[in-house]
């Protein structure tokens, strides 16, 4: 009931201060796969933030063979709003290219934009790529908010196939455009800080991970020469062999020798 309850609030109409208008003649439901892979990442510099509150859903036309799905979630934060907790959210969203690289698909980015909009108090920004491999456009575009105590971010994937109906691409678009953090409290300023600032530090870390191992200090190792090096004994057996091999060539010769002398004397 309660994902559905996000839900309801989620996707409204502009008038109710809702943060997606969905396209007429689509459906929605809700996505317990989005919203458990969102939950997996980490958002504002945070990772399982307690009190963390993720709506995810999925849109789609009602004909199937349309070939375009609108993805979107809402993530509400109990955190700082600080400019490096809002980059390190940018920078997250930004890496969605460079996630569906390492699963295996060709990604070629097609546009990145970030901005700071003063007037209505938000950060937002776009990214656009293809995906090769399997044929499909990919339209992003994520915006934040904070309230007093709260950093919310809204953002939404329009995914389309190559054959995708061109009408209900554009759909996708303007459902896109309409994406609003939404919330019940006054907005407050919130600022981006520049690429590359850091993430704020992560009150709740899950430990070392590959990605942070240039500041996992490694003991150095030393290693020791021999003072004694194995001798290469392998000539020693070599000619030890080739001695009784001899010794034996040679015991046979005179035993045949033996054996001929003994028959010219009979």
């Amino acid at each position: 009931m309660k994902s559905l309850l996000w839900i309801v609030l989620f996707v409204a109409s502009p008038a109710s201060g809702g943060t997606l208008t969905k396209p007429d003649g689509w459906t929605a439901t809700d996505s317990k796969e989005l919203a458990e892979g969102a939950g997996s990442l980490t958002h504002f510099g945070i990772h399982d933030a307690p009190g963390t509150k993720i709506a995810a859903m999925q849109l789609a036309p009602l004909d199937a063979n349309a070939g375009v799905t609108l993805y979107a979630t809402r993530i509400e934060m109990k955190v700082a709003n600080d400019p490096a907790a809002v980059r390190a959210e940018i920078d997250t969203f930004h890496g969605a290219a460079k996630r569906a690289q390492l699963a295996g698909s060709t990604v070629v980015e097609q546009g990145w934009t970030e901005r700071s909009d003063d007037a209505a108090k938000q950060v937002e920004a776009t990214l656009g790529y293809r995906d090769t491999t399997n044929g499909v456009t990919v339209a992003s575009r994520i915006v934040i908010a904070a309230t007093a105590d709260t950093l919310i971010s809204v953002s939404g994937e329009c995914m389309a196939r190559d054959d995708a109906d061109a009408k209900s691409v554009a759909s996708c678009r303007i459902a896109l455009a309409s994406l609003d953090p939404g919330g019940t409290e006054p907005r407050v300023a919130v600022a981006l800080a520049p690429s590359g600032t850091p993430a704020p530090d992560d009150p709740h870390p899950t430990g070392p991970t590959i990605s942070d191992g240039a500041h996992l200090p490694i003991a150095p190792i030393t290693i020791h020469p021999d003072t004694q090096p194995d001798v290469d004994r392998r000539p020693v057996f070599i000619g030890a062999g080739i001695v009784l091999l001899a010794g034996v060539f040679w015991w046979n010769m005179k035993r045949r020798a033996r054996e001929e002398d003994d028959e010219d004397q009979s």
